[in-house]
């Protein structure tokens, strides 16, 4: 923002953005194919050419604030990196979803592609193309437009993919975040439900014991990203 290569200005997001996917559709319902489209992504490409490489690539939808470091660091331990680029991985996780490449797209026993056409907002014209093209490349069919109701078609859960941030707990209580993703959240966009989650998240709603909060929210986290379809 400062107009300088490396200057003093700048600060960390509260508001930390993600590819969303919607786990209502028949395909993204699948954890292995969400798995697949996010390592087909390469992160500091798309830094790059999106950014000049002045982003910062997160690994959580919470953002890097010295707050939240002790939440941070007990969530790592966990050994999942949500960063991590690697397309080979991802064509075998959708083999053993039964999907095949087939005319330089993944399609599944019927020829049905995997879709991940995203709508979003002005403010994503840089990173939305390059993430729609990168997509593209690796046999995900995948689009990017601006569509005046496109807040609306998150709402409904009428969507495939979109690009939008997260109310990230920027008061420095990760359940801000967290309490997005439970069933039954206005905010769940995402179409995300998993009882387990929803009864761990509810404890660190109701806990006054920060050691207790800290597990809660190790286990929350790793629900979200190991957790089973």
């Amino acid at each position: 923002w400062s107009g300088r290569d490396q200057g003093p200005y700048g600060l960390v997001s509260w508001w930390p953005s993600s590819l969303y996917v919607n786990n209502s559709d028949p395909h993204l319902s699948k954890k292995n194919v969400r798995w697949a489209i996010s390592k087909f992504i390469d992160r500091d490409k798309v830094n790059d050419f999106a950014f000049a490489n002045n982003g910062q690539i997160s690994r959580y939808p919470w953002p890097a604030f010295k707050g939240l470091n002790s939440i941070t660091s007990d969530v790592d331990s966990i050994g999942v990196d949500t960063r991590e680029y690697n397309p080979n991985e991802s064509a075998k996780l959708l083999k053993s979803e039964g999907y095949t490449k087939k005319n330089g797209f993944w399609v599944d026993s019927n020829g049905n592609k995997i879709k991940c056409h995203i709508v979003a907002f002005g403010i994503f014209s840089d990173i939305g193309p390059v993430i729609a093209q990168t997509l593209v490349n690796a046999g995900i069919e995948s689009s990017y437009s601006e569509p005046p109701d496109a807040i609306d078609q998150l709402r409904s859960g009428k969507y495939n993919c979109s690009i939008f941030g997260h109310n990230g707990s920027q008061t420095g209580s990760i359940y801000t975040t967290l309490s997005m993703y439970t069933t039954d959240s206005a905010q769940n966009w995402w179409n995300f439900s998993n009882n387990e989650y929803d009864e761990l998240v509810k404890k660190i709603s109701t806990s006054a014991d920060s050691d207790e909060i800290k597990n809660l929210t190790k286990k929350s986290h790793a629900n979200l990203v190991i957790r089973t379809p």
